[in-house]
């Protein structure tokens, strides 16, 4: 469906603002085996942005993105391999459509 046009602007948000002030260093995501954060749009637009901010040239001192889980940082090898393989699953199969 399309966006209402008085639908409210996302980057007059507080997350917007945030993940682009000069203070922020990078994005964290609780996430376990479902992914649950994945099939919600607000998380995927923040992750959008932490991607674009990653990418850009400004993004010195930025660290992107870190997915925390309930035994560590995934990204930092402090997950079990199973809750990875578990993850890696569920985004196998994972449809932003739904």
């Amino acid at each position: 469906s399309e966006i209402p046009p008085d639908a409210p602007d996302p980057t007059s948000s507080s997350f917007y603002r945030a993940l682009w002030g000069d203070t922020c260093r990078g994005t964290c995501m609780i996430i376990d085996e479902t992914a649950a954060p994945l099939a919600r749009s607000w998380c995927l637009f923040e992750l959008l942005q932490t991607f674009v901010r990653d990418r850009g040239v400004d993004a010195t001192g930025f660290l992107g993105l870190m997915f925390i889980t309930s035994s560590g940082v995934l990204n930092l090898g402090g997950c079990s391999s199973d809750m990875a393989l578990q993850i890696g699953r569920r985004l196998a199969v994972l449809k932003l459509e739904d």
